[in-house]
């Protein structure tokens, strides 16, 4: 009796211990975002990754920091769109079970996190020009 009970217990243990960090496994430490402009063909920089596109285009970023996404193209006025790291649903998993190890993993690595919006989406407004025309 006491055997069969110590075995369940271990059984649960280990079953418990492989989910710690389960963020981080289940969608890892980056996320493809598509970025994607009206018109295409504007030049994209992405701070503080230090990436630049021309859309539409995807790109992989690392979960764990904010970006700052900025629009150019000739004729039009500059925007800018504001990605966060938003908690994972995942995370919450590891708050449950316990997983205090696989919770700090998660925040560590960035499994923690997913980054919104996706896709990243811009409408450019064409410049006006005096007199009224673009």
């Amino acid at each position: 009796m006491v055997r069969a009970r110590f075995v369940r217990f271990l059984s649960l243990a280990v079953v418990v211990s492989q989910l710690n960090a389960c963020a981080t496994i289940v969608h890892g430490r980056s996320q493809e975002l598509e970025i994607l402009s009206k018109p295409e063909g504007a030049r994209v920089t992405i701070e503080p990754a230090g990436v630049e596109l021309t859309t539409p285009g995807v790109v992989k970023l690392e979960r764990k920091h904010d970006q700052l996404v900025t629009y150019e193209l000739d004729g039009y006025e500059p925007r800018a769109r504001q990605v966060t790291a938003q908690i994972s649903g995942w995370f919450f998993v590891n708050l449950i079970l316990g997983g205090l190890i696989g919770m700090a993993v998660d925040f560590g690595t960035g499994g923690a996190y997913y980054l919104e919006p996706d896709p990243v989406t811009v409408e450019l407004k064409p410049i006006i020009q005096p007199g009224g025309t673009p």
